[in-house]
């Protein structure tokens, strides 16, 4: 079994958490938005945020409030 096959039930929803991410650049904050967007490019293997997909699924839950909050961890870890 390999490692990347953990994330296919969540793929979809970890797809829609990094675009999420992407969108969280403001072209008001160019300086930032280019920090940001160097940060983004370099996309990890995002496990924060799969374990926490994968951890709402053991209970019902609010699919974009799950998702809103694996974006809040990978940003936590980014920082």
């Amino acid at each position: 079994m390999q490692a990347i096959s953990i994330y296919e039930p969540i793929r979809r929803r970890l797809d829609r958490v990094e675009r999420r991410l992407e969108q969280i650049t403001d072209p008001r904050f160019p300086f930032l938005a280019r920090l940001l967007q160097q940060v983004f490019e370099t996309v990890g293997k995002r496990a924060r945020p799969a374990v926490t997909l994968l951890a709402s699924t053991f209970h019902s839950h609010d699919e974009e409030r799950t998702e809103t909050m694996a974006a809040a961890v990978e940003l936590l870890h980014v920082a």
